[in-house]
């Protein structure tokens, strides 16, 4: 059981940081494409873990459902940290030079 919890976490963790960089490589282009990117690169993500989480579940002897709550768990977790930081770093960012109000 502490296995599947390990491979639960293991995958939240791949998954984040693969978002992570498609959304990267979403914000280098300009909006229209970028979204795509993002949005494309998001749902590639989660059929690739779909297909991990089936292939274990297949020929594995690792809880299932142990893998899926902590896989759930931990992504909800750290999609709360990246927004947290987006927003904290949005909040403490320096004014624009055009908003001094002179």
């Amino acid at each position: 059981m502490l296995i599947s919890v390990v491979v639960g976490l293991a995958l939240a963790v791949a998954h984040s940081y693969a978002t992570a960089r498609v959304q990267r490589l979403g914000n280098q282009h300009d909006s229209a494409i970028g979204l795509a990117v993002m949005l494309g690169g998001y749902a590639a993500a989660f059929v690739v873990v779909i297909a991990v989480f089936f292939v274990l579940a297949l020929w594995t002897p690792l809880n299932l459902l142990a893998m899926l709550l902590t896989f759930v768990v931990a992504f909800s977790a750290l999609l709360a940290l990246t927004v947290y930081r987006l927003l904290y770093k949005q909040r403490n960012a320096p004014p624009s030079a055009g908003a001094s109000g002179v």
